[in-house]
């Protein structure tokens, strides 16, 4: 079971050491790794529709399937922050051929959360938390591959309050 889940309250170092384990893994010589924060992440693909992305010198343009081909392909990806933004059809989509392409491969992954796997939703009593930003199939995924589970439980390294 080759992915590692991260999750606690904001502030409390797991994107730094997911980062730290990218750029590790990079300095032994490693390629094709990436750190992508959600959000920025879906940003990014939104933005090629409208082909806002500079344009290199060639002329090619990066187009969607090439975004989503970089986290489906890379040797090690570490996908940050997947809770933050609320879930929609074509968010969890984009979510599903990545974790679904990485968990049919075997390949390392790393994913952080503020919810824990087992967090329940105060919005909608009885479901799981990660069930309604990810959708059940995905969360189903993570969760079998998953080799281990942390929950960072302390304060924010950035104002030392432990919220939550």
């Amino acid at each position: 079971k080759p992915w590692l889940i991260l999750h606690g309250e904001f502030g409390t170092g797991k994107s730094h050491l997911s980062a730290g384990l990218v750029r590790a893994c990079m300095e032994a010589g490693w390629h094709d790794c990436y750190f992508r924060v959600w959000t920025n992440y879906l940003r990014r693909i939104q933005a090629c529709w409208d082909n806002r992305n500079s344009q290199p010198d060639n002329g090619w343009t990066e187009t969607e399937a090439d975004i989503i081909t970089e986290l489906q392909t890379g040797k090690l990806v570490v996908i940050d922050d997947l809770d933050k933004r609320s879930a929609t059809e074509w968010s969890r989509e984009v979510l599903f051929s990545v974790v679904n392409e990485r968990y049919n491969k075997g390949v390392p992954t790393v994913l952080t959360f503020n919810h824990g796997p087992g967090d329940r939703d105060p919005k909608a009593p009885g479901r799981l938390a990660l069930a309604t930003y990810l959708g059940e199939a995905v969360l189903d995924r993570i969760v079998g591959a998953a080799f281990d589970v942390i929950d960072f439980d302390g304060p924010s390294y950035r104002s030392g309050v432990k919220y939550g």
